[in-house]
């Protein structure tokens, strides 16, 4: 009976059952500020993609593999490639993102006046994935972001080398 009524101790279990949640609430909000701050990189890599596509596209094809010009403003070979590399180029500030399950769509006619739309998605690697009201039950979120820029097609005149 002596061990029953017994209170040493109680302050602990009582600061550790009251510690469990506040940890868990702020390791929630760690994921959710490092998601958010990937979102943002996502976000710019979209962006870097749609400023690479209107300046590519238009771009003297000898610089990509077509000296003829045939694939001027057109989203083909080389110039899909650096297009794509742009993108590639912004997501790589982070190790979290799966960049081979990345996603690059470029839409527009690409005609002067037009616009010019990028959309991408890629998978992100949560830092904490055992939270999975976060980050789902596979520890990835898929990040979304779109940009637009008026196409102008610029005619690029390079100077002769000799």
């Amino acid at each position: 009976m002596k061990l029953a009524r017994d209170q040493r101790g109680g302050v602990m279990l009582e600061a550790l059952i009251a510690f469990v949640p506040v940890l868990l609430l702020f390791v929630a909000l760690c994921q959710t500020c490092d998601a958010y701050a990937h979102r943002l990189i996502v976000q710019r890599a979209a962006a870097a993609a749609v400023r690479a596509a209107v300046v590519i596209l238009p771009d003297d094809g000898a610089r990509y593999g077509d000296p003829r010009q045939r694939e001027v403003n057109q989203l083909t070979g080389e110039r899909k490639r650096a297009v794509e590399a742009a993108a590639q180029h912004m997501l790589g500030a982070s190790s979290q993102f799966s960049t081979h399950s990345s996603q690059i769509d470029v839409s527009g006619s690409f005609q002067p006046g037009t616009q010019t739309a990028v959309q991408l998605e890629v998978d992100y690697h949560c830092i904490m994935p055992g939270l999975p009201m976060i980050c789902g039950r596979d520890g990835t979120l898929r990040l979304r972001a779109a940009a637009q820029l008026t196409y102008q097609g610029a005619r690029y005149r390079y100077p002769e080398r000799g």
